[in-house]
C-alpha cells in the first residue's frame, strides 16, 4: 500500500510536470515532441516492457507466453510493412494486403487483450469470439471513425487517453482530493492546448531536417480527421494543425515524465538485476544515439519496440477501463 504522504508528493510533482510540459509545448511544439520521442521514449519503452514482463502483462501465468508471442507477431507484421514501404522493398502483394487490413489487425489486438483479461472464458470460446470479432472488425475498419481510432491507438490514445485513465483509476482507488486534482489539471491543460494555438508557428532550423525526414506529421494529420478534415488536405501548420501539434508535444512529453515520476508508486524500478540495468542503459543510449545520428533511422529502428510496448500494455489498459467504468456504474446505481 502506497503511503498517502508519498502520493501527495507524487501528485504535486506531477502537477508541476503537467504545467511545465504544457508551457514548453506552447513555445516549442515541434522541438519538444521530437526531443521527447527520441530521448525519453526509448528509456520508457525498455523500462516498461521489463516491468510488464515481470507483472506477467497483468494476465494469468498460463496466458502470458501465448499473448506475448501473438503481440510479437503483430509487431513483426507492422515492422515488415513499414520496412517495405520506407525502403521500397518489392513486396506489393503483402503491402496491398496489409494496407487493406492493418487497421482491423490493430483493433483486433484490443479484442484479444480483452478476451485474455476476461479469464472466465475457456480457450474454445476465446478462439470463437476472437474469430467473430476479427471478421466484424475487418468490415468496420473501412468506416472512417474506426479507421481513425485504429491509427491513433498506438499514438495519441496510448499517450493521452490511457494516461488520463490511469490517473482517474488512481483517484478511484485512493479518493484523496489531490488525486482528483491532478487528473483534473491534466484534462484542463489538454483542453486549453487544443483551444489556443502555440506561440511558435514554425520549426527551428536545427529540427527541420529531423521533422521532414521522419514524417512524424502523420500523427497530426490523422488527428485532424476527427475534426472533419480530409487527411490529404490536412496542414500541420494551419490553425487547427498547430493546436493539435501543441497537444501532441504535451501529451507525449508528460506521458514519459509521468512514467518516470511514478517509479516509487508502482515500483517499476525495483528488483532490477545488474544485467537488466546494464541492458536497459545500453539499449536506451544506443537508441538515443540512433536518433542523434539520423532521426529517420531512429524512428525506423525503434518503431518495432514502440509498437510492442503499446501492445503489451493493452491488458493493463483494459483492466483500467473495466475498473473505472465498473466503479462509475456502481456509484450511479
Amino acid at each position: 500500500m502506497v503511503k498517502t504522504q508519498h502520493l501527495s508528493v507524487a501528485n504535486a510533482i506531477n502537477a508541476v510536470l503537467i504545467v511545465l510540459s504544457a508551457v514548453v509545448a506552447y513555445w516549442f511544439p515541434f522541438e519538444l515532441f521530437l526531443f521527447a520521442y527520441g530521448v525519453l521514449g526509448p528509456i520508457h519503452y525498455f523500462t516498461e516492457i521489463n516491468w510488464l514482463h515481470r507483472k506477467d502483462y497483468f494476465l494469468q501465468k498460463t496466458d502470458k507466453q501465448i499473448f506475448l508471442w501473438i503481440m510479437i507477431g503483430v509487431m513483426v507484421l507492422f515492422t515488415w510493412y513499414n520496412l517495405s514501404f520506407i525502403t521500397g522493398f518489392d513486396g506489393k502483394a503483402f503491402s496491398d494486403f496489409f494496407k487493406s487490413y492493418s487497421k482491423g489487425i490493430l483493433l483486433s489486438t484490443v479484442v484479444l487483450a480483452t478476451l485474455f483479461v476476461w479469464n472466465k472464458l475457456n480457450s474454445e470460446r476465446r478462439v470463437l469470439y476472437l474469430a467473430a470479432s476479427v471478421v466484424i472488425l475487418m468490415v468496420v475498419q473501412t468506416w472512417a471513425v474506426f479507421g481513425t481510432i485504429a491509427l491513433m491507438l498506438p499514438t495519441l490514445i496510448h499517450v493521452s487517453l490511457f494516461t488520463w485513465l490511469f490517473m482517474v483509476q488512481g483517484a478511484i482507488k485512493n479518493p484523496a482530493w489531490h488525486n482528483y486534482a491532478v487528473a483534473g489539471i491534466y484534462l484542463l491543460v489538454g483542453i486549453v492546448l487544443l483551444a489556443i494555438p502555440p506561440f511558435s508557428k514554425s520549426i527551428s532550423q536545427f529540427f527541420q531536417a529531423s521533422w521532414t525526414e521522419s514524417r512524424m506529421e502523420g500523427i497530426n494529420t490523422t488527428a485532424q480527421t476527427l475534426f472533419g478534415i480530409d487527411k490529404k488536405n490536412a496542414d500541420v501548420f494551419s490553425n487547427l494543425g498547430m493546436r493539435i501539434q501543441g497537444f501532441i508535444a504535451f501529451a507525449y512529453t508528460y506521458h514519459y515524465l509521468n512514467w518516470f515520476s511514478k517509479a516509487e508508486i508502482i515500483k517499476w524500478n525495483k528488483n532490477l538485476t545488474t544485467s537488466q540495468i546494464v541492458l536497459i542503459i545500453f539499449l536506451s543510449v544506443g537508441s538515443i544515439g540512433l536518433y542523434i545520428y539520423s532521426y529517420s533511422v531512429g524512428v525506423l529502428v525503434l518503431l518495432a519496440v514502440s509498437l510492442l510496448h503499446v501492445l503489451l500494455e493493452l491488458p493493463l489498459n483494459i483492466l483500467s477501463i473495466k475498473q473505472v467504468f465498473g466503479t462509475l456504474r456502481t456509484r450511479l446505481k
